[in-house]
């Protein structure tokens, strides 16, 4: 052809930043719109759970921003100008040196200008998080700074890969997660109840336990199917908590559940620090936060039960109130590095259950659940959460029909499963501690068992007979052992001339193979004794931290000093202690434990890393690793003084705490079913968000300090004495009640709130004590409350209103309880050995903050200086700053 192309124009619209909207619910507004509805039970769960989303929707309003996005730098604009206007020069003169060195010069200023811009950029991020650690969005951009593979967007791009990959076949790729993860097919009838009646645990359920576990509802937790956020249950109106209390009760006496309260929506989050494979994903089953939510009420009252029969074993640690999985670590490297045997062999064996959650039979659990007798309508309601589940698989854009799931499994995200679970190894937990010379910790799917005692034949003896019996018993739940998953460590006796034979242990004829680090919860433990393994994890943290400190801040802007010790306590001393405190320590490791620490700290306070460490303790700003596993140990064992569980490891450990009686006692059923406990506000730190508090007070005050009906109540504790005190809405004394000497700060202000209930007739009692709220919310408080409340003289239960009020925000009626109360004491008299041991400091942050106060010898720098004075401040402190007197 002699047609010739001479140009081709392509139209190209540069993308524009897409506006983002934001919601902004009126919730005042909603609960207004709910009250007004008509005072009608709830017939149709579906048609009420509809009603609830059009309120909200209908008092949401839709806010447009734009993207944040750089401004226009003039500078910029003017150098990409000449440089342009030289470039088309240039094309009409190439050989003009002139303008070619011109058009070279100006490509340098302007990526030099454009790099200052974006440093100028980044500052203003990381001066806007200065002083904003307590909001979400700033921790979230922090924790992408640390590891960018685990935030929300990169997992994200890994389901886009793995759907990417199996592109031509979809269907293929939905049927093997539901084959891998869920159980497809149909449920089998489960057994019937065998167990004693229990009237207790079989009684209606109250608005005061619905109104509890609303209390514990986390707002940020994902919806399910129906778009039921916890959100949205935090903040219903009365009438709608008492209509939906009503259907709760409704479903407890018939012992049936709605059909979307079983079903799930799996979503899928890849392991870390695996293959991205579709064998290496962790499924996660969103319910309906309704359905959750009497979950919620049902699991207070099993807890209750099972602490107060004391159904658990002692060695069962997991998903229990007041234990974790240190209890664990405590035991086992008690006896792992127990100084009185050092020429024994000491033999620990983790044993892994391969999908425990997602395979153990609806069966077992029923099965376990009858001898605890939790009564005929609690077994009911657990039998009717277990059947006739449906599920329905989303990965990325794809998305599978609902489908049936088998009578396996239990849904993980779900608030019952960790319970239920718990109870099936019940019989397991028991059959292990009848094997003599045998010591073992369940926690959860993590079952670990060691022994220090006899020749290395009795030790093969004792660990083969614990996994054997373990493995027969998993067979019949519906699960297996792994042995190439489980794991065996051997600690031999160093310098031991006599040759040692072999230890092997097998699970199904398969050999558990021999490790020289075993990773325990968490805890690495090595066979030579040694910790180089944990304090390599821990320099590599540090390091990482390090980085992110000096992205963050800098001489001249970026976040402050309080924020940057923030952070090396939520992501350094956090993880420093989760381990350390267990393991035997060199003089060495401490060493290399304390310059860790020590670094970390120059780095956030722009020092130089030869700043003398006498100067840098002056500061008053870190403790040792001494100090921290002291008090990490103190706090601990003052934990574990509050349960049964706890109190008898400290008894087989040999270790002796002082502590006050920690027994909470049931409070009488009518009077708790009258107590009224809204949500109680978050975000309410006294140091970082004092001025809401003080407009909480101010707005509390202007409500109800007119009140006849209202009183406060308020607690001091010193030496050897305690008091509780109550005051009217005119600010005058009503009452004071002296306390035992040994009484806890927590169980005096739950003794406040009981001295307001039985001898005023006050409707609204307002206290400065969230703690000592949560417990009469759950039902059960100290004994001297109890003792309050129980008493014959105490009136008829009535209706009232428990309401937290900030302390010392300059609410009137909390200040007049407070002067009350320490005007009670008898404050000259000198306290005795008895009553000191209450003031004595027990928490963690109280320890380790009295060690930094005696060896502080410099200020702080003031609030209102800049990073590059407070800089200055802190190297003028510690003789950093280069002067003529220091050369």
């Amino acid at each position: 052809s002699d047609h010739y192309i001479i140009q081709i124009t392509v139209p190209y619209n540069p993308p524009r930043h897409a506006n983002t909207t934001h919601k902004l619910i009126n919730w005042d507004a909603f609960r207004t719109a709910r009250t007004a509805l008509p005072d009608t039970p709830i017939a149709d769960i579906d048609a009420w759970v509809q009603s609830l989303k059009h309120d909200v929707h209908h008092n949401t309003r839709h806010i447009e921003t734009t993207t944040e996005t750089p401004t226009l730098d003039t500078r910029l604009a003017h150098l990409w100008e000449a440089y342009h206007s030289i470039l088309e020069r240039w094309k009409g003169n190439k050989h003009n040196r002139t303008l070619k060195k011109r058009l070279a010069a100006l490509q340098t200023q302007i990526q030099q200008h454009s790099e200052e811009l974006c440093r100028s950029n980044w500052g203003q991020i990381c001066d806007g998080m200065a002083g904003n650690l307590s909001s979400k969005r700033a921790w979230q951009l922090l924790r992408h700074l640390i590891d960018p593979t685990r935030t929300k967007s990169a997992t994200q791009h890994h389901v886009t890969r793995l759907t990417h990959e199996h592109i031509d076949d979809p269907d293929t790729l939905l049927d093997t997660l539901q084959t891998t993860y869920t159980s497809p097919g149909g449920p089998i009838p489960l057994p019937h109840y065998t167990g004693q009646a229990n009237p207790t645990l079989d009684t209606d359920i109250t608005e005061t336990e619905v109104r509890a576990a609303l209390l514990t509802l986390r707002a940020n937790s994902a919806p399910g199917a129906d778009q039921i956020t916890n959100s949205m249950l935090r903040n219903l109106d009365d009438q709608s908590i008492t209509h939906i209390t009503k259907y709760f009760n409704q479903c407890w006496r018939e012992g049936n559940l709605p059909q979307s309260w079983r079903h799930a929506k799996v979503i899928f989050i890849p392991k870390p620090n695996k293959p991205l494979t579709l064998q290496n994903l962790r499924p996660i089953s969103l319910t309906s936060c309704l359905g959750k939510l009497l979950e919620h009420v049902v699991l207070a009252r099993l807890t209750s039960h099972m602490a107060d029969n004391n159904l658990y074993p002692h060695s069962m640690v997991g998903f229990r109130p007041h234990l974790s999985a240190q209890d664990a670590m405590l035991q086992l490297t008690h006896d792992i590095f127990d100084p009185l045997l050092p020429g024994h062999t000491k033999a620990v064996l983790a044993l892994d259950l391969s999908k425990a959650f997602d395979r153990i039979e609806h069966q077992a659990i029923m099965t376990a659940l009858s001898p605890l007798n939790v009564g005929a309508r609690t077994y009911a309601y657990i039998q009717a959460f277990l059947t006739d589940r449906t599920a329905e698989i989303h990965f990325g854009p794809l998305s599978s029909p609902s489908y049936t799931l088998q009578s396996i499994g239990t849904p993980q995200g779900s608030v019952l499963s960790p319970f239920l679970f718990n109870i099936t190894l019940i019989p397991l937990a028991r059959k292990l501690a009848t094997i003599p010379h045998l010591k073992h910790t369940l926690y959860a799917d993590d079952i670990t068992l060691w022994t220090t005692h006899g020749s290395d034949g009795d030790i093969e003896n004792t660990l083969q007979e614990a996994a054997t019996l373990t493995q027969n018993y998993a067979r019949t739940i519906g699960l297996s052992c792994s042995p190439e998953k489980s794991e065996l460590l051997l600690i031999r006796p160093k310098n031991h001339r006599c040759p040692r034979s072999p230890i092997a242990i097998e699970l199904n004829g398969d050999p558990v193979p021999e490790v020289g680090t075993l990773r325990v919860l968490g805890l690495h433990i090595q066979n030579d004794g040694k910790n180089t393994t944990t304090l390599k994890k821990l320099k590599q943290v540090a390091g990482a931290i390090s980085h992110l400190i000096r992205r963050v801040s800098g001489r001249h802007r970026g976040m402050k000093e309080r924020d940057l010790c923030r952070l090396i306590h939520a992501f350094v001393l956090s993880r420093v202690l989760y381990t350390t405190p267990y393991l035997q320590l060199s003089k060495h490791d401490i060493n290399a434990l304390d310059a860790l620490i020590r670094k970390a700290f120059k780095v956030a306070l722009h020092l130089p890393l030869n700043t003398p460490t006498d100067r840098l303790l002056g500061l008053g700003l870190h403790n040792t690793i001494g100090e921290l596993v002291e008090a990490h140990r103190q706090a601990q064992y003052i934990r574990l003084t509050q349960t049964s569980t706890g109190r008898y490891i400290l008894d087989t450990l040999g270790i002796k705490i002082p502590a006050n009686d920690p027994t909470l006692l049931a409070i009488p059923r009518p009077l708790h079913r009258e107590l009224l406990i809204r949500p109680l506000p978050r975000n309410m730190h006294p140091s970082h968000h004092e001025q809401r508090r003080r407009a909480r007070a101010k707005a509390l005050h202007r409500a109800y300090g007119p009140q006849p009906d209202a009183v406060w109540v308020d607690a001091a504790c010193t030496g050897d004495e305690a008091t509780a005190a109550v005051v009217d809405s005119s600010l005058s004394a009503l009452l004071t009640l002296p306390l035992p000497p040994d009484t806890s700060p927590e169980a005096a202000e739950e003794a406040a709130i009981a001295l307001a209930i039985t001898r005023t007739e006050a409707r609204y009692i307002f206290s400065d004590s969230k703690t000592a709220i949560l417990n009469f919310a759950r039902g059960r408080v100290h004994v001297p409350a109890f003792g309050i409340l129980d008493s014959p003289d105490a009136p008829p239960p009535r209706q009232v209103e428990l309401i937290w009020v900030p302390a010392h925000s300059g609410n009137p009626g909390n200040e007049a309880a407070n002067l009350l109360a320490r005007g009670s004491l008898n404050r000259a008299q000198v306290a005795s050995d008895r009553g000191f041991t209450k003031e004595r400091m027990h928490s963690f942050s109280e320890l380790t903050q009295a060690h930094r106060a005696l060896r502080q010898l410099y200020p702080p720098p003031h609030p209102s200086l800049d990073n590059k004075h407070a800089t200055l401040w802190r190297r003028l402190q510690t003789h950093t700053l280069p002067s003529p007197l220091n050369l």
